[in-house]
């Protein structure tokens, strides 16, 4: 539940970043077809320290993203979906 964060800028909602950095190029980018396929948003890949992470930025998709995953996410971390 806590890798990843929320972008936010000037108190807007920009997005989210899903901290992948562990997983290669390549695995990152079969996470992002199949979240696409399975659960219908998009996702880009985001350099970051010279690894790779998603980043769900696009209003619909962060929607999605969001109403997947706040169920199970403990109360106090749910500042993280903004």
């Amino acid at each position: 539940m806590d890798d990843g964060n929320v972008i936010k800028r000037a108190g807007k909602l920009l997005g989210f970043h899903i901290n992948t950095q562990s997983f290669t190029e390549n695995e990152n980018k079969i996470l992002v077809n199949e979240l696409k396929k399975y659960y219908g948003f998009d996702s880009i890949l985001e350099k970051n320290h010279n690894k790779y992470r998603l980043c769900i930025s696009r209003e619909k998709s962060r929607v999605i993203f969001a109403d997947i995953v706040k169920p199970y996410i403990h109360e106090s971390l749910l500042y993280k979906l903004g």
